[in-house]
């Protein structure tokens, strides 16, 4: 059975920047990121897998410039042996991944890696972002028009802010 889950680039991101420590973390990272319908196959042998998964996207987001990103999204892909199919559905032509042949770690591979290869298909491997807050390393995508998201959350954005706010009351 072909399935289509609603992962986007946001979802692929909250992946990255997520450790889940066990298989009931997992399952909860999913729900909170609208693959509930997923969350409950998740077994606690998938958690290990997961976790390399997400060391391998965070390196098209580290990588040194878009043709790395894109061999680093296309090798996992590849290596995870999960084919798109194109099928009719409701709504028209989609991509379909078979779950049963890939498995759990294989769909999540495939669906995040063609998400982020999308963005970068669209948009440009430019878009990608490591969070510029100190002590923070989460990954964003940045769909704002003048290109210039440097932190990957209102709280990062805000907490720097206050730092540069701070220093400069003390430099008068």
């Amino acid at each position: 059975m072909l399935t289509k889950l609603a992962i986007d680039d946001s979802c692929a991101v909250a992946l990255v920047n997520d450790d889940p420590e066990d298989a009931e973390a997992l399952r909860r990272v999913l729900r909170e990121n609208d693959l509930a319908a997923i969350a409950p196959f998740v077994r606690e042998a998938d958690v290990e897998p997961v976790r390399e998964l997400r060391a391998r996207l965070r390196l098209a987001f580290a990588a040194s410039g878009e043709e790395e990103a894109v061999a680093v999204l296309n090798a996992i892909l590849r290596d995870y042996g999960t084919a798109p199919q194109l099928v009719l559905g409701e709504g028209g032509w989609d991509y379909r991944f078979d779950p049963p042949a890939a498995g759990l770690v294989g769909v999540l591979a495939a669906e995040t890696a063609s998400a982020l290869l999308e963005v970068i298909r669209r948009e440009g491997w430019a878009r990608f972002g490591i969070c510029e807050a100190t002590g923070c390393a989460d990954v964003y995508v940045d769909h704002s028009r003048n290109r210039s998201r440097r932190y990957c959350s209102p709280a990062c954005n805000d907490r720097m802010s206050q730092a540069a706010h701070r220093a400069r009351r003390r430099s008068r």
